[in-house]
């Protein structure tokens, strides 16, 4: 049986807001929309789906709004897809007081009823399938990384803005290195560019391409492409039939090295941190 509550908000009747446990039920909504829901289908692997935490509202047989509160970081990250109005209620019951927000860009507005953004970075979600991927001649070597690599990869993204946020880095230890995607290219037997993994899932089809930096001092020689490149092959070699990206829509550079792999765009995503706003008594 549904329970139902009445949203003054939007004058309408919205289901109550459940915990989801049925993974079924999660995948075959996900799948409609691989592109959108790509880290959220990811996320229902068994090494993920301990630190998840997604929750819905149902009409009918229909998912029509789904939050995932995922705990892998601190402050832990926040997306949610779906109907607007059945949205707000799914951000009214975030418990977190900080969170990182992934979301597509027309739930940002019922969001901000709940949390204060002060730093929404506007982003291009961009995917690509191994027909429409293009390998690029490689004119410079390419290696992946082990846990070995760690402080080298803590060491390159120190040099300046642009790489990962500091919670992701702290959670980038020897084992997490192992179980994702690292590529890289040295010079001088130092790491000057790399990309990575956020989720590499051969069991739900998909893989996410994150983590791509390059050191200032040695950009402008194309090693974005090759390290994308080679994480984008390692994917669809190990069984993902879809990789997904998130681009700032400012840079323009990386959009179109991209594109010339073969990826397009797909939706407007925002992200950024939030803080909740203090309930009036």
């Amino acid at each position: 049986m549904v329970c139902w509550i009445f949203c003054f908000r939007s004058g309408k009747k919205v289901p109550e807001p459940q915990r989801i446990t049925d993974k079924a039920l999660l995948r075959n909504h996900f799948i409609e929309d691989v592109g959108l829901y790509g880290y959220a289908l990811g996320d229902l692997v068994d090494s993920m789906w301990a630190i998840s935490t997604f929750t819905g509202i149902q009409r009918g047989d229909t998912l029509t709004a789904v939050s995932l509160l995922w705990t892998g970081v601190n402050p832990p990250v926040v997306l949610a897809f779906g109907d607007q109005n059945d949205a707000v209620s799914l951000f009214e019951r975030i418990p977190s007081q900080e969170v990182f927000y992934m979301l597509p860009e027309d739930l940002l507005s019922p969001f901000q009823q709940f949390f204060q953004t002060d730093n929404v970075i506007h982003l291009w979600r961009m995917t690509v399938d191994k027909r429409a991927f293009t390998l690029p001649p490689q004119s410079a070597q390419v290696r992946r990384l082990n846990g070995g690599d760690a402080q080298a990869l803590r060491t390159l993204y120190a040099k300046g803005m642009g790489g990962p946020r500091p919670e992701e880095v702290e959670a980038m230890t020897p084992r997490s290195i192992e179980e994702k995607l690292f590529f890289a290219v040295e010079e001088a037997g130092e790491i000057v560019a790399v990309a990575g993994t956020h989720i590499f899932a051969p069991e739900e089809k998909v893989g996410v391409v994150g983590y791509v930096y390059t050191a200032p001092e040695h950009r402008g020689k194309g090693y974005a492409k090759f390290v994308t490149a080679a994480v984008t092959a390692a994917l669809f070699d190990g069984g993902v039939e879809q990789v997904i990206l998130n681009v700032a829509k400012s840079n323009v550079p990386a959009i179109r090295v991209y594109e010339q792999l073969g990826y397009k765009r797909h939706c407007p995503i925002v992200e950024g941190p939030a803080l909740k706003r203090m309930r009036e008594i």
